[in-house]
């Protein structure tokens, strides 16, 4: 992110970045001008320089000085479209002998124009070609390495991954949005809102020689059940020197956290933080700066949020199970503090019981990173940290993930996916304390309020993730009535049915929906689930769900579930075999009754294709399949009679196979490299193979071994349901992270991406039997 939107959302608000002490420069030359504008942008003031570069630029259309401060002006600004229609027109800047020209930081900013806009393969190129270029970094700058990243980022985009659950979203409305930005949302109490802004609708100047009392300030609305009414300042908490904002309460709405921010002579900001007390009545205290190492001189720390943990003692005497929690609060804040991995960091120090904080820690590699992670907020309940971040992989500038832990012992950050985050900036997720299915969280994206064009500013939103429909899928013998273990729930695919004509669609196939298993068990007490299922699948609305079980000795049994237009569930239908259903609000049970017999569904085989130019393999058939894999896996090779050549005797290869995160579902083109290996193996019944999956160092060593293990099985088991018999998979094993090819680290110590992903691979070794 540039360092305009760091800045924003370290001293609060990008309205701020709009004060600036303006004379009358009318009479100055373009020269004197391009310098007023060049200090206005040094200043964070890019709407006030946007004018002068625009007035310049008419007046010397082909100038590129012009056009790179104009399109820095509008990037700045975040106005993303006027900013990627200029920098192309800016090209590489020629060397003196001719040759390749220099590239500039405008390439990247460039770059990331084409994914604020959506824009993804051509930024993901853009971002590639930046990345093996010939920039010289500038001291402190690591613009290659963020692009190589970037390029990743752009990948996962171009997938569209969307929440499991629909989410609605709401605007705050003119009461609470300005034209300005309005950020960081907290609950007073059920229904009055705190949150900073400024509260204006036009753009703030300063006349030259005047000082400014136009500061970010805190700010009340009360909810009446319809609307939430006018914006009214704290006035007891807002300081009149300096910018306030970011508050967050305590969990016992006793303490409430906030910062107070300062301009500095080098244009930067500095935060500390604040706390007051609240009474009974909802006054505050005079408020007090923290001690204890969080506002270090020279550094800057906001957004504190306090993190509550719940930690049972060993005993297992349930009569005395709260006398046996030990409560753990920390205060979480962002920092650019020594010891940061890049930009802003997440932080925590520890609260006392008598309220004394701790010396500040880093959360760690598995939430920050070389870029900026800020807005943390810590949902106790669950356990999840959920903030914001310009460096893991996502869609558009900040978005919000979620990491399980505590203190420094983190899971691998996910994505919170589409629709809350977007191609923009989303920020300041927070829950409802008493509703986890509510929540609010900031945005430029479109629909909000902006000053000079429609995504320039924050806004306040709130969400609300609708209730789905929780599935269970069960497999009983009819004989015993005792479940079945081990089955096949198919899911997403054509399956060819045999001995069953009248299940048969138009094409002889049937359809299987895509359901994305689930064993988020904090998701279920979310929506009031009090039954803890192992594994479950979450439904939307207007679905229709095909259900079908299949299990060796048994007939295969299908079934249908109906969800209406708000997720609940509308109707159960058993279509081939016996089923009964159990309704209960939003969950649906579902047990299908298997019968031992000989109706089988298949798996078709690829139709092998003769022609004349049928690649032949013989002794090379590792390096067959790896064209097979360059050049797209092929359903026409096969293996001449190899009586006459040389015998496989053995040959090992290693395949890179991409997986869903943190999932055991293979993505569509590697589906593709699978069947290859199965063509392969099918037009060579003389072979058998073992595979071997590796994972990167990326969390921890357990989850790590686990995960290869379920990708080995997952692998070992599409090759047998693809018609290879399970006696030709010699062995199919997950070693997790102990056998790295390559350091996931670089020698100055960061982040080796590249390296990580080469970690990740499977190896199959294919041999005689």
């Amino acid at each position: 992110m540039n360092k305009y939107c760091k800045t924003i959302l370290i001293i609060v608000t990008s309205s701020v970045s709009i004060f600036a002490q303006l004379r009358d420069i009318s009479k100055l030359s373009d020269e004197k001008k391009h310098k007023v504008a060049h200090k206005l942008l040094e200043m964070n003031s890019p709407y006030n320089s946007i004018p002068i570069l625009e007035d310049l630029l008419k007046k010397n259309p082909d100038s590129k000085k012009y056009i790179f401060k104009l399109a820095e002006a509008y990037f700045k600004s975040r106005n993303y479209l006027k900013a990627e229609e200029l920098y192309p027109k800016l090209g590489e800047n020629p060397s003196k002998n001719g040759k390749e020209g220099s590239v500039s930081v405008a390439s990247f900013h460039y770059a990331e124009c084409l994914k604020y806009n959506t824009k993804y393969e051509k930024a993901r190129e853009q971002f590639e070609k930046f990345s093996t270029s010939n920039f010289r970094e500038l001291k402190g700058s690591n613009l290659k390495a963020l692009a190589k990243n970037e390029v990743k980022s752009c990948e996962y985009a171009l997938q569209g991954k969307t929440s499991d659950v629909e989410v609605d979203f709401s605007h705050l409305g003119d009461n609470v949005n300005s034209n300005y930005t309005d950020f960081a949302p907290t609950l007073k109490d059920d229904n009055t809102l705190i949150f900073a802004s400024i509260q204006t609708d036009s753009v703030v100047s300063i006349p030259f020689g005047e000082s400014h009392t136009e500061h970010v300030k805190l700010f009340e609305s009360d909810f009446d059940g319809t609307v939430w009414g006018d914006a009214k300042p704290l006035k007891s908490l807002n300081s009149k020197n300096g910018h306030t904002a970011n508050g967050s309460f305590s969990a016992d709405r006793k303490r409430f956290y906030f910062n107070i921010c300062k301009n500095k002579v080098d244009n930067k900001v500095e935060c500390k933080i604040y706390v007051t007390k609240q009474d009974s009545l909802g006054a505050f205290s005079k408020p007090e700066k923290l001690t204890g190492g969080i506002n270090e001189n020279g550094f800057t720390s906001t957004q504190p949020v306090v993190g509550t943990k719940f930690i049972k003692s060993k005993k297992n005497d349930k009569s005395k199970a709260k006398a046996n929690e030990t409560k753990e609060e920390v205060l979480f804040f962002v920092s650019d503090r020594k010891g940061t991995l890049g930009g802003l960091d997440i932080w925590y120090s520890t609260i006392s019981n008598e309220g004394e904080i701790g010396e500040p820690v880093n959360c760690g590699k598995n939430i920050n990173s070389i870029r900026d992670e800020i807005t943390p907020y810590y949902d106790t309940d669950g356990g999840f940290l959920y903030f914001s971040s310009n460096f893991h992989p996502g869609f558009g500038g900040f978005d919000v993930f979620k990491s399980k832990g505590w203190n420094t012992k983190w899971k691998i950050a996910e994505n919170l996916k589409k629709p809350v985050n977007s191609n923009f900036d989303e920020t300041y997720y927070t829950l409802l304390p008493e509703n986890k299915l509510e929540g609010f969280l900031v945005s430029n994206r479109t629909g909000g309020y902006g000053l000079l064009h429609p995504n320039c500013c924050d806004d306040i939103w709130q969400f609300n993730y609708k209730k789905p429909t929780i599935l269970l899928v069960n497999a009983i013998d009819s004989l015993s009535n005792a479940e079945i273990s081990d089955v096949l729930l198919l899911q997403s695919a054509k399956y060819e049915v045999f001995n069953d004509s009248s299940s048969k669609d138009s094409d002889g196939n049937l359809d299987f929906d895509t359901l994305a298993i689930s064993d988020d068990k904090h998701f279920l007490k979310v929506i009031g689930v009090k039954e803890n299922f192992e594994n479950y699948y979450i439904l939307g609305s207007k679905e229709k769900v095909n259900i079908s079980v299949i299990k060796e000795g048994y007939n295969y049994a299908k079934s249908v579930v109906y969800t209406d237009s708000i997720s609940m569930p509308k109707s159960f239908k058993s279509e081939i075999g016996t089923a009964s259903s159990e309704i209960n609000a939003n969950i649906i049970k579902v047990n299908m009754l298997l019968t031992r017999g000989n109706r089988k569904m298949f798996v078709p085989q690829p139709e092998i294709i003769e022609k004349k130019d049928t690649v032949k393999i013989a002794s090379t058939l590792k390096e067959q399949f790896t064209n097979a894999i360059i050049n797209e896996p092929r359903t026409d090779v096969y293996v001449e009679d190899t009586t006459k050549k040389k015998v496989i005797e053995e040959i090992d290869f290693t395949v890179n196979l991409t997986f869903e995160y943190k999932s055991i579902e293979l993505t569509g083109k590697n589906k593709l490299t699978l069947d290859s290996l199965v063509s392969i193996m099918t037009k060579n019944p003389k072979i058998a193979l073992s595979l071997t999956t590796h994972t990167d160092g990326i969390g921890s060593e357990a989850y790590n071994q686990e995960l290869s293990q379920k990708r080995a099985n997952f692998i070992a088991n599409y090759i047998n349901k693809s018609g290879i018999p399970r006696q030709r998979i010699v062995s199919s094993t997950g070693v997790g992270e102990s056998k790295p090819l390559f350091s996931e680290t670089t020698p100055e110590g960061e982040d080796d991406i590249d390296a990580r992903a080469k970690n990740r691979r499977t190896e199959i070794r294919f041999f005689k039997m």
